[in-house]
């Protein structure tokens, strides 16, 4: 296909020439380049092309759109079939005591449905990738047309869902939010009203006071030693600590234990306006607890990112890796599993638990997008793509 369009580009610039169109023969050796470097035409070189060359480029990328919608059902079907072979050897393997194997098998098949998943979501969740298609680009025209190319000619940097568990995008106006990962976890919204102006479509509206989210993980999920969070907030000045995610806080009505070991999430007016990311191993005393300095984060979106890897925490604000200021508590089982039995919250530290405090609000107040949580520390590549979903 890409042999014959520039072939047909090569007969349209000898006659541009000859005409002595100056526009033209830009625009068409503009295009030429362009298709042969599978990037996108320079969108003032295209400006003033002629009528007929634009008619072309037209009638181009609609043949590729089919051919890329071909070759995405072409691979969905191959993909269902090989789910179903692989799921066949997964029992068999079972039956026959070889659990390692079948566990191996299991991993591969999860990845493949999610990886199904995130290209089936609506246009409004687009698969993650940091390739946004220009509406004056040209299709790429490599072997696999469903891959993003970057201008270099490479593959887009792209975000593996291995290991998402949750990815909640607040498109549901109505406000009955469903988790959008293959786990498919539960989730009951306390309050959290769907508007408009998010970072990708809508986005969730928490009032600083009783509004959040609750997640029950499933039994696998209670236990990890890596992980990753992930949100776009666009948060509102309020006095004291603003949870953005928390799994160290009991049930709403629990009047003893409230808080129990595990990983939080929070933003601190009260701190030099610093933002904490820390691990609770035992209930008392605290155990594991970082902060960093970081500039006033109100009133702007700002992409913040988590990670815990082989038991040390690093914080990204828009991609940029934050400075350490203190470490409170001991280390010494920094590298050890965390529990991080349910409930799990977005935007509170305990479900509104008053016996916790009746008097302070530890919930999040303002916008909050594309919230995500992996049980793995993703790379910084995979960082820069979600961020750049949502400039």
């Amino acid at each position: 296909m890409q042999v014959k369009y520039l072939s047909r580009l090569s007969s349209m610039e000898k006659t541009y020439k000859a005409a002595g169109n100056l526009e033209g023969l830009l625009a068409v050796q503009a295009e030429m380049k362009a298709v042969s470097e599978s990037v996108p035409a320079p969108a003032e070189a295209m400006a003033k092309a002629p009528s007929d060359l634009l008619k072309v480029r037209k009638q181009w990328a609609g043949a590729m759109q089919q051919y890329d919608a071909w070759v995405t059902r072409e691979r969905g079907k191959y993909a269902q079939q090989e789910i179903k072979r692989l799921e066949a050897e997964v029992v068999h393997l079972t039956q026959s005591s070889k659990i390692e194997e079948a566990m191996a098998i299991k991993k591969k098949v999860d990845a493949m449905k999610a990886e199904m998943a995130l290209a089936a979501a609506p246009s409004s969740t687009p698969a993650l990738s940091s390739s946004t298609p220009s509406t004056t680009s040209t299709p790429s025209t490599s072997s696999t047309p469903s891959t993003p190319s970057t201008p270099g000619g490479g593959k887009a940097a792209a975000l593996s869902p291995e290991g998402l568990i949750v990815y909640i995008d607040f498109e549901e106006a109505s406000g009955v939010y469903q988790d959008r990962s293959p786990a498919r976890m539960p989730l009951v919204n306390r309050g959290v009203k769907s508007v408009e102006n998010g970072v990708r479509g809508r986005a969730g509206r928490f009032d600083g006071h009783t509004t959040y989210l609750r997640l029950t993980p499933p039994r696998e999920y209670r236990s990890m030693t890596d992980f990753t969070i992930s949100a776009w907030i666009r948060m509102e000045r309020r006095s004291g600590k603003q949870y953005i995610f928390s799994t160290i806080g009991a049930l709403p009505t629990t009047r003893r234990n409230i808080i129990k070991p595990g990983a939080a999430l929070f933003y601190d007016t009260k701190s030099s306006s610093r933002i904490y990311s820390y691990m609770h191993y035992s209930v008392a005393p605290l155990s594991w607890r970082n902060s960093y300095n970081s500039e006033t984060m109100e009133d702007r979106w700002i992409h913040v990112v988590s990670i815990r890897k082989d038991g040390i925490n690093t914080l990204y604000l828009n991609k940029e890796p934050q400075r350490l200021t203190t470490v409170l508590g001991s280390s010494s089982s920094s590298n050890t599993a965390l529990a991080v039995a349910p409930p799990w919250y977005v935007g509170d530290l305990t479900g509104g638990n008053r016996h916790y405090s009746e008097t302070v609000s530890y919930n999040f107040k303002g916008l909050m997008d594309e919230f995500m949580f992996f049980t793995r520390a993703i790379g910084e590549d995979e960082i820069g793509v979600l961020y750049d979903r949502g400039k």
